[in-house]
C-alpha cells in the first residue's frame, strides 16, 4: 500500500478519534458549596462504614469507585450532597484503574506504606506530571458518576518519609503544588473538594479547598486549626475513634466541627439540631447520642498534675499507665498490641523521639521532641522513649 496512503489513514483515524472524544466544559460556576454545620454520614470508611444512617443528614461520603451512579442519584433524590472518597496520595493495588495500567502506576511510586498493605505513596516531587494525568481519569470518573465533591485522601505525604532522597521542603512545595492542581481541576469538573487533616497547610489552601474533613483533631488537642474553615462557613467534618463525648462535644461545637466517634465499631454523631444554623431546623430532627452515666461507686483521689518530673519504670522505660508524652504527632497505627511493638515502630521512623500507646485499643502514636516531652495525664495510655 502506498506510503502516503497510510500516512493519510493514520491521520484520519487521529481526527475521528479526536472529534469523538467527549468535550468537556468548565463547570466551576456549578460546583456546590458546602456550608459550615452540616450533618453527614460516613459509609466511605471506618468500622462503621456499612452501617452509618443516612437519616436526615445532609452530606453523605461513599467510596468513589464503589459507589455507582445509580446510588448516586438515589442519595440526590432524598436532598443529599454526595462526596467521594479517592485517594490521590497513594497507589492502591486493589483499584480496578491500577490493575488496568500497572506499569503507568508502578512508574510513579514511591515508599510503601509500611501501615498498610498494599498500598504505596505517590512520589510527587520526581512524578508530579505522570501522576495529575493518571488523577485525572479518577476525577473524571467520579464526576461522570455524577459526584458532587471530592474527598482527597493522603495529602500528608510531606510530612512522612514518603519518597527516598527527598527533603522536606521539597516534598512540601511538591504538596502544595498539586494541591492547587486538585482544586482547580476538581472545580473545572463541577465539584468541590475536601483538605484531610494536612493541619499545617490550612494557611496555603483556606481559599482553594471548599471543606475540611480531619480525624483525631480532639485527640491530638488540634481542632483549633480548623477554625479558618469555620470562619469562612466552609464545613469541618471530623472523626475520632473512642474518646470521651463529652470533651468531642465541646471541642467540635467550640471550633463547628461535625464529628463522629467510632464506639462498637459504629459510628456515633457528636451533634445535636441546635449544633447548627438552618432556615428549616423543624425539618430535621437529630437523634441525639447521650452518653451513659457511669457509676461512681467510690471517691478516688485526684491525679498529681502531670510534669516532667513523672520518671519512667527502669525495667522498659515506660511512664506509669496513666500518661503520655506530648510533641507533635509523626503517625499512628493500629494493630499494635505491646509497647515493644510500639517502640520497634518509633525506631523505624527516623523522626520519632517518644511514642505513647493504648494498649486495649492497640493503637500506637509516634511523637517527635526536640527536647525534655511534657508528660500528660490520659487515662489507657502510657509511653516510652525510641530507646530503653
Amino acid at each position: 500500500m502506498n506510503y502516503y496512503l497510510i500516512s493519510a489513514l493514520v491521520f484520519l483515524g487521529y481526527i475521528l478519534e479526536t472529534l469523538s472524544a467527549p468535550t468537556r466544559v468548565d463547570r466551576s460556576a456549578s460546583v456546590k458549596r458546602l456550608q459550615s454545620g452540616l450533618p453527614w454520614a460516613n459509609r466511605a470508611w471506618g468500622k462503621g462504614k456499612s452501617s452509618d444512617s443516612t437519616k436526615n443528614v445532609k452530606v453523605v461520603d461513599v467510596d468513589g469507585f464503589d459507589i455507582s451512579s445509580s446510588d448516586i442519584e438515589n442519595y440526590h433524590a432524598k436532598g443529599m450532597q454526595v462526596l467521594c472518597y479517592i485517594s490521590v496520595g497513594t497507589v492502591e493495588s486493589w483499584r480496578s484503574d491500577v490493575k488496568d495500567n500497572k506499569d503507568d502506576w508502578d512508574e510513579i511510586k514511591g515508599k510503601n506504606m509500611d501501615e498498610w498493605s498494599g498500598e504505596t505513596w505517590i512520589d510527587i516531587v520526581h512524578k508530579l506530571s505522570e501522576t495529575k494525568k493518571l488523577m485525572r481519569k479518577r476525577f473524571e470518573m467520579c464526576a461522570d458518576k455524577g459526584c458532587d465533591s471530592i474527598e482527597a485522601d493522603n495529602v500528608d505525604c510531606y510530612q512522612t518519609d514518603c519518597i527516598s532522597g527527598t527533603s522536606k521542603s521539597e516534598k512540601k512545595k511538591a504538596q502544595i503544588s498539586y494541591g492547587k492542581w486538585q482544586t482547580q481541576t476538581a472545580h473545572g469538573l463541577g465539584m468541590s473538594i475536601g483538605l484531610k487533616n494536612s493541619l499545617d497547610l490550612i494557611k496555603d489552601f483556606i481559599n482553594d479547598y471548599d471543606y475540611a474533613m480531619n480525624e483525631q483533631c480532639v485527640e491530638y488537642g488540634e481542632c483549633h486549626f480548623l477554625e479558618p474553615f469555620h470562619k469562612a462557613n466552609k464545613a469541618v467534618f471530623g472523626t475520632e475513634y473512642g474518646e470521651k463525648d463529652t470533651e468531642i462535644k465541646s471541642e467540635a461545637k467550640r471550633y463547628g466541627v461535625m464529628s463522629k466517634n467510632e464506639k462498637g465499631g459504629e459510628w456515633v454523631n457528636m451533634w445535636s439540631s441546635s449544633d447548627y444554623d438552618d432556615d428549616d431546623e423543624e425539618e430535621y430532627k437529630y437523634e441525639r447520642y447521650e452518653e451513659k452515666e457511669e457509676k461512681k461507686t467510690s471517691t478516688s483521689t485526684a491525679k498529681p498534675t502531670p510534669t516532667k518530673s513523672i520518671k519512667t519504670d527502669d525495667e522498659d522505660c515506660l511512664l506509669p499507665e496513666g500518661y503520655e508524652y506530648g510533641g507533635s504527632h509523626i503517625e499512628s497505627f493500629y494493630d499494635t498490641p505491646t509497647p515493644e511493638d510500639c517502640r520497634a515502630k518509633c525506631k523505624n521512623v527516623s523522626q520519632c523521639t517518644h511514642f505513647n500507646i493504648n494498649v486495649e485499643r492497640e493503637r500506637c502514636y509516634l511523637k517527635y521532641n526536640s527536647g525534655e516531652p511534657k508528660v500528660n495525664e490520659r487515662e489507657g495510655y502510657t509511653g516510652g522513649p525510641r530507646n530503653c
